[in-house]
């Protein structure tokens, strides 16, 4: 499996595309270290704090990564951006099954005010990323 032959709807094992392409298991932004894209996790965030949804059929809001403190622009955050657009978007179904959303690419942030896992008020990225139409 490649990662440029996803299939926009198909459903992926999520362990089995960490043991192709590696990149952290735990969290929703995974960028193996070998590579030049991305696989951003989405659909359970919300009870941790991250607003994830999408604007349209070609615009998505993804939560940056960190759960206490102020979210800053490193790791898997700044992966974000210096891996664009080779972003792929999946959607957690559950039972480590997830659904390819599609290729997207970072199109901008912003910084809003959410609160953390210890309740606790903070500034946290919130990335817009369009879909790369492709040919």
């Amino acid at each position: 499996m490649r990662a440029d032959r996803f299939v926009p709807g198909r459903t992926y094992r999520r362990s089995e595309l960490h043991d192709q392409f590696g990149g952290n298991r735990q969290k929703g932004i995974s960028a193996p270290a070998r590579a030049d894209f991305a696989l951003l996790f989405t659909g359970r965030g919300t009870e941790f704090g991250y607003p994830d949804h999408a604007i349209d059929p070609d615009t998505f809001e993804y939560s940056g990564e960190g759960l206490v403190g102020d979210m800053e622009m490193t790791f898997g955050n700044k992966a974000i951006v210096e891996r664009s657009p080779n972003l792929h978007l999946f959607e957690t179904i559950g039972g480590g099954i997830v659904r390819y959303v599609g290729l997207f690419q970072y199109d901008s942030h912003r910084l809003i005010t959410t609160r953390d896992t210890k309740n606790v008020l903070r500034s946290a990225i919130l990335f817009t990323l369009k879909r790369v139409i492709e040919d």
